[in-house]
């Protein structure tokens, strides 16, 4: 059966040539849908793509900004407000060990320009513990310090030091009597010293006297009661400040 307006528009095309009819009014309606539709999906194409692109922006910020995000080692400040080294690399291991209060571990790392020959730690015993060694005349005598930075709950007395590529191990005497053997390692960083540290566990213990042994363990220093140049401590706004008296 045909609709009385279909037979309305054949009869007027009958009569006037060329004569369109009005649009299908559904058909409209589904061309303005479909553009719609279309509108919508490249604008949440486009919201989509600006989170994800804000997402990736905002990662990298809140890593710098987290405390310990991708900051070096040892970098901060001691207990206090002190002002601790600044950023140390990872540097050559030269002694590690256990206390009461946990594993430690001393590294020779270079801490700047004007500090270098340079033993650090900072751990459970040591509280970013820096001496440096860079007045020691490579080939001198045997030198070393004892340490200050050490935690408060750690019971340990350290000693940092340095000595000539033909010494292989260090005798350390402490002033209760007691007496360690450490080797004397080599580092990358510094060819021309060899570096040593060791730590017992008896608080405020001294130093006194050092013996050097060559590689095949003969005797090279017998009983060296001073040491031969004063260690520096860095810190970060002075590279190198020695201690005085």
């Amino acid at each position: 059966m045909t609709h009385p307006d279909e037979r309305i528009r054949e009869s007027l095309r009958d009569l006037i040539p060329g004569y369109q009819g009005p649009a299908d009014p559904y058909t409209r309606v589904g061309v303005a849908i479909r553009r719609r539709r279309s509108r919508q999906r490249v604008l949440i194409a486009i919201s989509t793509m600006s989170a994800v692109v804000a997402v990736l922006i905002a990662v990298p910020l809140v890593l710098r900004g987290r405390p310990g995000g991708d900051a070096p080692a040892g970098s901060g400040r001691r207990a206090g407000g002190e002002a601790g080294p600044g950023p140390v690399g990872s540097g050559q291991q030269v002694a590690a060990g256990t206390n009461p209060a946990g594993a430690w571990t001393v590294r020779a790392v270079r801490l700047s320009s004007g500090a270098h020959r340079c033993l650090y730690a900072d751990d459970v015993v040591f509280q970013q513990a820096a001496l440096c060694f860079d007045d020691w005349p490579a080939k001198g005598p045997v030198s070393w310090a004892s340490v200050t930075a050490i935690r408060p709950e750690a019971p340990a007395s350290a000693v940092f030091g340095v000595a000539a590529t033909t010494i292989g191990s260090v005798i350390v005497v402490f002033s209760d009597g007691s007496q360690q053997t450490v080797p004397a390692v080599a580092s990358p960083d510094e060819p021309d010293t060899r570096f040593f540290a060791l730590v017992v566990n008896t608080p405020r213990l001294t130093v006194r006297n050092v013996t050097t042994l060559a590689n095949d363990r003969t005797l090279v220093q017998l009983a060296v009661s001073r040491s031969a140049t004063a260690a520096c401590r860095p810190s970060r706004t002075d590279p190198c400040t020695r201690p005085t008296g």
